[in-house]
């Protein structure tokens, strides 16, 4: 195998190695920015074009994680062939590669899962018309089943068992608990290849653990290890404490009492690897006991005295934690729950078994199905019946495809679960696996994702066992900078015990861009840490206690971007898609968050700034007033008695009631509903206006329910939009566009519910109720497209995959979000199921063993993933990285955490400080504080040799919290507090004087037309010369005329109006065929045929005469057409015109003129147009002549504007236009304009009032 890069290819070494290698499988760790995508495409292309022995593309098996990725991949791949084939034209392979590669397998391992089944149904119960559940939809379904399931239960006689479960895990109001953990086993054994096995293997862990000693438990020995970490922890304080204690003008008393205490730690430490009882013996007997007094006339140094305590003080409550948390009970006591405790999960089991039957007969009723069925099915088509979880066979379908599949490739491996490893294992033999990930950016535990998947085969890759590992560590993405401190932290807080990988050489990222950035310290990292110890920030703010870390942290943010903004050649960055460099704008800018709690605050606070925001908010959608109203009215209509819905909506704008209206209506019926009180009201009510009211709303609201009974949700919504008005209303409130897309979404979410199982207003009414109830909220609806200029929020979660020229990384002193663990009824993939023994009798509960080791495990599980969290958004910076945390007390963290950095052995920080953060702030603080470039007072003496320049900053609260404008009002308003005169600055009085007299210079051009139609010119011509009316170009009367009854409704039919009549004959010139007309009869034909294809109705077919059209084709005129060089029927045209020359005006804009030209046709003499017109001359005038005259009168500026465009846009000069008057079948001439100045004479001197 050559590694060696072609020459001319911008690939490293390490890429092609991904690239090249054959024969063997392949795990590539594509650290973030490595460009992991383009190899993966790039290895296709290889495969797929290369002379020897190349791959046909639909034999590569190309799973993404996202339906997004795999469009970008099929896109990219389909561009690389069509590449080749521009050098290769001739290449009859490369064409069937771009045929095949519609067909080709690149997409979601779920896509792909739907093909097999679909292609296999005959082997599953699986109808083959499935569908994919809606996710609401399948929440609803296993809500009524788990309801079902219980309440069948209930009914059993003799059902100890169960009343034995629910007494022991349910509360006196609900069995809401014991519904939800049956739902998480069921989600929990649908990630297990053998879901059956899986939920047996719970009952045979707890029989095993029964049987046991605590010695040979594996939860017993989980809970020894964080005792052992705890208690290192705890020897490596109190080796400090001792240290300070020893120090010149230390308190040197202490130090007896912390030799004995230290050596008590690692008395403990040596009893952990003896056995439970020793351990627990040996934590019992440490004992810390009263220092001795510390005299005045001792020298000692208060703050070394201070520090010195504070570490023991810390090491005493640990302790004490681990005392009672772990050894306050015997071991024997912990082993006897298990014999209590395996009935309950035995139970538990066979209602998870109960449920997922019924829950399946469900969903095979309804011909729906859920990703996790996909999976299985796939499962049950590639393994042989005669499978076990201890052998699997693969079946005649799993062998036909091992054989059709040159390779199985895999991106974001290190998301993959034990299902999804399953089918891929069956898919692949064990040298065609390409797999292509970083375990770094696995941030999806909630998804059961098994990132161990992907570091076990790192390990054997890596020695060689079963195939080839290659690391991308080069980023192609960012600064060094950003590099260097990702770098400088994670090599730090990662390795294999504590993050479950190291962050060694072979995972520090490597600068791929030097070239593209130039240097400069604006671009520098930086961490700022908040200090809410400071002073006030006002009297209106409150204390400092009351002022929210959101908005401080805000504001400080404001600050920087301002500072980012409007500093365009500081802040320059590299725009990849120009190649050249610009300034910053708020779209290059994102605010990234663990989670969004705080996006509100910040998006308040930067408005007030200013500074343009966008974030998809995940809650808040169901308490917009908009959707809060809507749902009252569905309610409504659902069930009119309903007390509060029902005065929701008279109070809201659909009905507009006051307070004291709705009393008037309460008081027509005080004993009865709301609802009857209104309809009381409406037949006796003595206020005439507010009667109506009534009346008007209950008529609107019976025509809604009785389409409620027969119409689907989604078009009642509709109905309700347009008759109530509401959804216009609302788009002229304050955030108008964001109202009506709240609405939008509601109607969208009505319709996905129609295409559901489900029907009915009532169900959908109860859908979202559930939904409200769980705590589940759709969010705003997305008002606003990707290339707005705005600065974005949104979580780390989603940036991942993303790169963005400046970060903003904030909310770094928030708690982690620990709930999962404080949880009644614990879950663990590996470890099964631990829960307190509760005592329903006696009404008391304590923590049992199962429940205490699995939430231990899923904490340091916890800390794992948010470290990895942390690389995702610290490596979403090109340019930019800025880190923004708050602390309570800053010189006292900083003191803590620099004693953190200083205990550290090593370029680690010790693993008890890594596993008992409890933020990232945890992390980042004694890290940076070894960092080279720190500068701060009590940056530690354990620097490490780190690259590149770091800044960190202890911010003030009064310096952090200012908002903009607000330190130059307060520096003003001080001397007038005072009672002082302030003088006035003249320069600023001139400026803020100029601004109030500033007028708009083209004032007039705002009070005329900036398009206009011929028509209207025309019709403004006549007016200037005539005299007969005043022109005005001002907005039409917003009054609307009352609605005419649809033509098919009249009881007799309506003639058709002039205009109507001429649209009909220019209708008819257009579409008929001149060339197949030689008689009458051909006409009549031709008409006849435009009714057949639906062009006219039998309404405007009888206002048409077959003689005047064939009349006029026989006319001189019409022969000229008939025999002309070409012809143009119906020609749309537009030109522009200086304003000056239609309006009396300063200043000078482009008017847009439009109109449709008839006909124009061209011969050898030249062009000619002409303009059918059916007016009635023969009897409103004297002769003929008169009437033609006045026609010409009347058309001429219309013709000669006709004429003047066709020469403006063809470049060709008009030689004639005509009218041609279809009542008396004669033509009027008329000659085109000889300027511009001629057309539009006398325009002008109209007044632009």
């Amino acid at each position: 195998m050559n590694t060696t890069p072609p020459e001319g290819t911008h690939w490293t070494e390490d890429q092609w190695k991904a690239i090249a290698t054959e024969k063997s499988s392949l795990l590539v760790a594509a650290a973030a920015g490595s460009g992991k995508t383009a190899v993966l495409v790039e290895r296709i292309i290889q495969k797929v074009t290369r002379r020897e022995n190349p791959v046909d593309v639909d034999r590569l098996l190309v799973c993404t994680f996202t339906n997004a990725a795999a469009a970008e991949m099929r896109n990219r791949v389909s561009e690389a062939l069509e590449k080749a084939l521009a050098k290769e034209p001739g290449s009859l392979h490369l064409r069937r590669q771009l045929s095949l590669l519609n067909r080709a397998s690149i997409s979601t391992l779920h896509s792909y899962c739907m093909k097999l089944v679909k292609q296999y149904h005959y082997l599953t119960d699986i109808d083959p018309a499935f569908r994919i559940g809606d996710t609401a939809e399948l929440d609803l379904i296993q809500d009524e089943v788990i309801e079902d399931v219980l309440e069948e239960e209930y009914g059993k006689e003799n059902n100890l068992a169960f009343f034995e479960v629910m007494d022991r895990y349910t509360t006196d109001r609900s069995d809401t608990d014991v519904a939800v953990q049956i739902k998480r086993m069921y989600d929990f054994s649908r990630s297990h290849p053998w879901p059956s096995a899986w939920l047996n293997e719970l009952v045979q862990t707890f029989e095993r653990e029964s049987v046991a000693t605590i010695d040979e438990s594996v939860y017993g020995n989980i809970l020894l290890e964080s005792v052992k970490t705890q208690a290192e922890g705890w020897k490596t304080m109190l080796s400090q404490a001792l240290q300070l204690a020893k120090e010149p003008g230390g308190p040197a008393g202490y130090a007896p009492h912390l030799e004995d205490e230290v050596a008590q730690v690692e008395h403990v430490l040596s009893s952990l690897r003896d056995s439970w009882t020793t351990a627990a013996q040996a934590c019992d007997e440490m004992a810390f006991k009263k220092l001795p007094a510390i005299r005045k006339t001792d020298l000692i140094d208060d703050e070394l005295k201070q520090k010195t305590t504070e570490l023991r003080d810390r090491v005493k409550k640990e302790w004490k934690l681990v005392q009672e948390r772990y050894f306050a009970r015997s071991a024997d006591s912990y082993m006897k729950d298990f014999m209590t405790l395996t009935p309950m999960v035995r139970e538990l089991v066979r209602l998870v078994n109960a449920f997922e039957e019924s829950y399946e007969a469900q969903k095979k009723e309804r011909g729906i199905v859920d990703f996790s069925d996909l999976e299985h099915a796939a499962l049950h088509i590639l393994r042989a019946p005669a499978s076990t979880p201890d052998l699997v066979i693969p079946s005649e379908a799993a062998e036909a495809a091992k054989q059709y599949y040159e390779e199985i490739m895999v991106d974001e491996y290190q998301d993959t679960n034990l299902v999804q490893e399953a089918i891929v294992g069956l898919l692949a033999n064990e040298t065609n696996q390409f797999m292509v990930g970083d375990v770094k950016q696995s941030i999806y535990g909630f998804r059961l994702a098994e990132p161990a998947l992907f570091t076990d085969k790192y390990r054997r890759f890596g020695d060689n066992d079963g195939g080839v590992k290659v690391d991308l560590s080069m980023n192609f993405r960012s600064r060094q900078d950003v590099l260097f401190a990702a770098n400088h932290l994670f090599k730090q807080v990662m390795d294999e015990k504590v993050a479950k990988i190291a962050y060694d050489d072979a995972a520090a990222l490597v600068p791929g861009l030097q070239g593209a950035y130039t240097p400069t310290e604006h671009f520098t990292p930086e961490l700022l840490i908040v200090d809410q110890s400071g002073e006030s920030v006002g009297e209106d703010e409150g204390s400092t206690e009351e002022l929210d870390k959101a908005v401080v942290e805000a504001r400080l943010m404001a600050q920087k971007i301002k500072e980012w903004v409007s500093q365009p050649e500081q802040y320059a960055i590299f725009d990849k898609h120009t190649g050249q460099t610009r300034g910053p704008q708020y779209r290059d800018i994102v605010i990234l968050l663990r989670s969004m709690p705080w996006a509100s605050a910040i998006m308040d606070t930067f408005r007030k700034e200013g500074i343009p925001v966008y974030a998809e908010l995940a809650s808040g959608y169901f308490q917009a007033t908009e959707v809060a109203v809507t749902l009252s009215l569905l309610k409504v209509i659902d069930n009119p008695f309903q007390d509060i819905p029902l005065a929701s909506v008279l109070r809201s704008p659909i009905v507009g009631l006051d307070e004291e209206q709705l009393a008037l209506i309460r008081v027509a019926n005080k004993r009865g509903s709301y609802f009857e009180a209104l309809c009381a009201y409406e037949q006796v009510g003595e206020d005439f206006s507010l009667r109506t009211t009534c009346q008007l709303f209950l008529t609107r609201l019976n025509r809604w329910r009785e389409k409620a009974r027969r119409a689907p949700v989604a078009e009642l919504i509709q109905q309700v939009y347009e008759v109530s008005g509401y959804l216009d209303y609302v788009g002229g409130l304050p955030g108008g566009k964001q109202r009506q897309a709240n609405l939008q979404a509601l109607l969208d979410r009505a319709r996905q519910y129609e295409e559901t199982s489900f029907r009915g207003l009532f169900r959908f009414m109860r859908f979202i109720e559930r939904m409200q109830d769980r705590g589940d909220d759709l969010g705003a609806a997305r008002a606003l497209g990707e290339q707005e200029d705005v600065v974005r929020i949104m979580t780390i979660h989603k940036s991942k995959g993303l790169e963005f020229p400046f970060v903003l990384l904030a909310g770094l002193g928030r708690k982690f979000n620990t709930k999962d663990l404080s949880a009644k009824m614990l879950l663990h993939q590996h470890l099964g199921f631990g829960s307190p023994m509760i005592n329903p009798v006696a009404r008391f509960q304590y923590t049992t063993l199962p429940q205490l080791a699995i939430r231990e495990q899923l904490q340091q599980e916890m800390i794992a993933e948010e470290m990895r969290v942390l690389y995702v958004a610290m490596t979403r910076a090109r340019e930019k990285l800025c880190m923004v945390g708050t602390v309570a007390n800053a010189e006292k963290k900083l003191n803590v955490y620099n004693m953190q950095a200083e205990s550290a052995m090593g370029p680690l920080l010790s693993e008890f400080v890594r596993s008992n953060a409890a933020s990232y702030l945890d992390w980042l603080i004694p890290a940076f504080l070894r960092h080279p470039a720190i500068e701060l007072d009590v940056a530690s003496s354990q620097r490490l040799t780190s690259q590149g320049s770091f800044h960190m900053e202890v911010v003030p609260l009064e310096k952090a919290a200012i908002t903009s404008g607000e330190e130059a009002v307060k520096l003003s308003l001080d001397p007038v507090k005072h009672g002082e005169i302030r003088p006035v600055d003249d320069e600023l009085y001139e400026r803020v004087s100029a601004r109030l007299r500033w007028r708009y210079p083209n004032e007039q051009l705002t009070k005329v037309k900036s398009k206009q139609t011929v028509t209207e010119l025309k019709r403004k011509m006549d007016t200037v010369e005539a005299q007969l009316i005043d022109y005005r170009p001002a907005v039409k009367s917003a009054r609307s005329s009352p609605m005419e009854r649809p033509l098919f409704m009249q009881e007799t039919k309506k003639t058709l109006t002039p205009a109507e009549r001429g649209t009909v004959l220019h209708t008819v010139m257009q579409r008929l065929d001149w060339s197949e007309i030689h008689s009458e009869d051909d006409v009549e034909e031709g008409l006849e045929r435009l009714v057949m294809m639906d062009q006219l109705t039998v309404e405007q077919r009888q206002s048409i005469e077959a003689a005047d059209i064939y009349t006029f084709l026989n006319q001189p005129i019409g022969q000229q057409i008939r025999h002309a060089d070409a012809v143009y029927k119906e020609v749309p045209f537009t030109f522009s015109v200086p304003s000056s020359k239609l309006y009396s005006v300063t200043g000078d804009a482009p008017v847009l003129i439009q109109g449709m030209i008839d006909l124009i046709f061209e011969d050898a003499t030249g062009l000619y147009i002409l303009d059918y017109k059916t007016d009635r001359i023969s009897e409103r005038y004297n002769s003929v002549d008169e009437g033609l005259e006045v026609l010409r009168k009347t058309y001429v500026s219309q013709l000669q504007m006709y004429a003047y465009a066709v020469e403006q846009i063809w470049k060709t000069p008009v030689k004639r236009a005509y009218l041609y008057v279809m009542d008396v079948h004669r033509v009027v001439e008329i000659s085109p304009a000889t300027s511009i100045e001629a057309l539009f004479a006398g325009m002008g001197e109209e007044a632009t009032t």
